[in-house]
């Protein structure tokens, strides 16, 4: 029988979807780098990070979000402020 969830040993990277100013970013994102990495990449720099209500710290794991707030369609979304 197949698994529909992935062990930790498989995930390498999670899709994020990052709401601007109107747009929506979609970005992979290595499961080692943290949310400033990635918005460093990005050139945003945010006042608030928000996802299921909760405002998110910069040095937030992207691991830590994959895992725990990741959505059925396996995206993490975030709004930036």
């Amino acid at each position: 029988m197949d698994t529909v969830v992935k062990s930790e040993e498989q995930w390498k990277s999670i899709p994020i979807r990052f709401y601007y100013k109107g747009q929506i970013i979609r970005q992979l994102v290595k499961l080692q780098d943290t949310l400033q990495d990635v918005l460093v990449q990005l050139e945003i720099v945010p006042e608030k990070l928000l996802a299921h209500s909760v405002e998110l710290e910069l040095d937030t794991p992207i691991e830590w979000l994959a895992f725990n707030l990741s959505y059925a369609d396996s995206f993490v979304h975030i709004v930036i402020i």
